[in-house]
This record gives C-alpha cells, sequence and structure tokens, in this order.
C-alpha cells in the first residue's frame, strides 16, 4: 500500500515537471529593450537666408538593431536663442549668425548647424 502511494506521488510529481517544462516555451516573452545609437536629423545643415524664417527638423532614433524607436521623445536645445530658437524641432530664426541644434534622446544625441544670413 505504501509503494503504491509513493508511486503515485512520484509519478505526479514528474507528470507535473514535464508538464510545467512544456509549457515554458509557450509563455510570452519579454519585450526586447531597444537600445538607442543614433539620431538621424534631416537635413544635416540649414542657412536661412533671413530672421524670420522657419524649419521644421525631421529626427529618427534608431536603435542597436538599426530600428526607429517609435515615440521617442527627443530634447532639443539651441547653442545661441539670440541666432536661432527651437521647439520640438521647429527652427526659427531669430538674428544673425551661427548656431547648433541638437537632438537628445537618453544617451545619444545628434548636432545640426544652422546659419543665418545677413
Amino acid at each position: 500500500m505504501i509503494e503504491t502511494v509513493r508511486s503515485v506521488v512520484l509519478y505526479t510529481f514528474c507528470m507535473c515537471v514535464y508538464i510545467l517544462a512544456a509549457c515554458g516555451s509557450d509563455s510570452p516573452t519579454e519585450p526586447a529593450v531597444q537600445v538607442p545609437a543614433r539620431i538621424d536629423v534631416t537635413p544635416r545643415s540649414i542657412t536661412f537666408e533671413s530672421v524670420g524664417q522657419t524649419l521644421t527638423l525631421v529626427a529618427k532614433v534608431i536603435d542597436t538593431n538599426q530600428n526607429e524607436i517609435t515615440g521617442a521623445a527627443l530634447e532639443w536645445t539651441t547653442s545661441d536663442p539670440m541666432v536661432v530658437t527651437v521647439t520640438q524641432g521647429l527652427l526659427v530664426a531669430t538674428g544673425y549668425g551661427t548656431a547648433q541644434i541638437t537632438a537628445r534622446y537618453r544617451t545619444v544625441s545628434r548636432t545640426v548647424n544652422v546659419t543665418v544670413k545677413l
């Protein structure tokens, strides 16, 4: 009688292990973490002919697998707001001279040179 109980318990244990092992391959996997590798900005340099002109930059964040990270919230900055301002990629020429616009996402950034002519 005790041998039968042991056999049933052992059999039940082995079946549970087998079922759990078989189910492991069907379990959902964690989504891949996209690690940013670079930012592509278009155009790569800008020359405004006069104060007041505007242009919107287009930026894509690319991960280490060469895929675009959609929905990446970029931080935009200007080196000289007296020459050009930037708001979410929209540039406005505010004065004459040169400045750099930087798009940043986490650890990567891209700089674009801007010239506003006299």
